[in-house]
């Protein structure tokens, strides 16, 4: 039988900052900086790899978050005490898997917000937490097990028990038998160390998974976090000290954002991590043992280093490669591209974002862009605006266009193009 352990997020306390309204908000990321985040970008974002976050869902239209999910589903209603039915909408009454989910793959230059750690990366949201941030093991392991059956890359658990040592997540064969399996199944487990500053990791110790401790601003371990030998690995997790020169910034519900800490906010750091790795072909188990291998020993008052992004792709992406080539159709009908605009098929040889532009007589009447991962056709769709829906009114027989692809790492290549009756 099922355990039905009461569990918590684990995040330590929740210190608001001020809201802001656009991407230098990037600055105020002292995590991005420490683990090294933006000089990854260079060889990978984690586009094509998915993150399972589970935790209390997610606030789906934050301005932030657009792009960035995937599916995703919602356990706490299947409780047969409290009653309600299970269902595909994980929307987050609590706050703390939007804050989660942002750290691992906000949206990247869009001005709005902040940078996820992966930001071409997509999140699948499983809700196991209810608005109070606190649920059943039992649903955790039914949430680990959706994010295996739907083949996500990765798994974030910011999550552990109520009262530590006496619940059961330490020793309950059941969750331990979920996270043997996922990572079995090639799946990089990131997950919270705890904040009750035990000397060990909150959660089960599983061969594979990657138990995550806190640091703060100073790349010290956090006065909360668990630790011990245990502990694989370090990330930024803030002081609670309140605000975003010490705590951790991310999205939260109401489409805002704040600066919560815990070791809650150190997993989704290696999870990020991991999916830039994921986007680079190395996975499961290689790609856990490459983020503990590559983390930095600066670390004060740790018996693990702090991961690397950098340090973690370093080698492995090859920016100055041939970019990939696109296709699309010489001649279309009219039909089609008014009900599904133009589109292309982007071919890179290595992830990043296909840019697709469509122009008649210089003028621009339809564009779109999609993350596209290394190696893989894709097909990206140019939506026709205003001026495209008017020309295509008014056309006659035929109407010569020209489509302008952007591929990673190149500058765009463009072909003539003939819509016709």
């Amino acid at each position: 039988m099922l355990s039905r352990a009461l569990i918590a997020g684990v995040v330590a306390l929740m210190m608001a900052s001020p809201a802001f309204a656009a991407d230098p908000l990037r600055d105020e990321q002292w995590g991005l900086e420490m683990v090294h985040a933006q000089e990854a970008w260079a060889t990978s974002t984690g586009v094509g790899a998915v993150v399972a976050v589970i935790d209390t869902g997610v606030q789906r239209d934050h301005p932030d978050l657009g792009g960035r999910l995937v599916g995703g589903f919602d356990y706490v209603g299947d409780d047969p005490i409290e009653g309600g039915d299970e269902d595909g909408d994980p929307t987050d009454g609590n706050g703390h898997g939007t804050h989660v989910t942002g750290i691992i793959a906000a949206d990247r230059d869009n001005d709005v917000g902040i940078t996820g750690v992966a930001p071409g990366a997509r999140v699948m949201p499983i809700r196991v937490l209810d608005d109070n941030g606190e649920g059943y093991a039992d649903d955790t392991i039914k949430g680990i097990e959706y994010a295996i059956d739907h083949d996500v890359d990765v798994i974030n658990l910011s999550l552990g028990d109520f009262i530590p040592f006496q619940s059961t997540l330490f020793d309950d064969p059941a969750y331990r038998s979920a996270l043997e399996h996922a990572v079995n199944q090639g799946i990089v487990v990131a997950i919270a160390a705890g904040n009750n500053m035990l000397p060990k990791c909150e959660n089960p110790e599983v061969d594979g998974i990657i138990c995550v401790g806190a640091v703060d601003v100073t790349a010290t371990k956090a006065a909360y976090s668990s630790f011990g030998s245990n502990v694989d690995l370090m990330a930024p997790g803030g002081s609670c000290l309140g605000g975003s020169s010490e705590d951790v910034l991310s999205t939260v519900i109401g489409s805002d954002y704040d600066s919560y800490c815990g070791t809650s906010q150190a997993a989704p750091h290696v999870a990020g991590v991991a999916a830039l790795l994921v986007s680079l072909g190395v996975r499961g188990q290689q790609a856990s043992d490459r983020i503990i291998d590559t983390a930095s020993g600066s670390c004060l008052m740790c018996a693990a280093g702090i991961v690397d992004a950098a340090a973690a792709v370093k080698g492995l992406g090859s920016p100055d490669a041939k970019a990939g080539t696109f296709s699309t159709k010489r001649r279309v009908k009219r039909r089609a591209v008014r009900r599904h605009g133009f589109r292309a098929i982007c071919d890179a040889a290595q992830p990043g974002t296909c840019k697709v532009v469509v122009r008649r007589r210089g003028r621009k009447i339809a564009r779109g862009r999609d993350d596209v991962p290394a190696d893989i056709a894709t097909r990206v769709t140019a939506e026709l605006n205003r001026r495209g829906k008017r020309a295509l009114k008014q056309m006659g027989k035929r109407l010569r266009v020209r489509v302008w692809v952007t591929l990673p790492g190149e500058t765009a290549q463009s072909r003539r193009v003939v819509v016709r009756r």
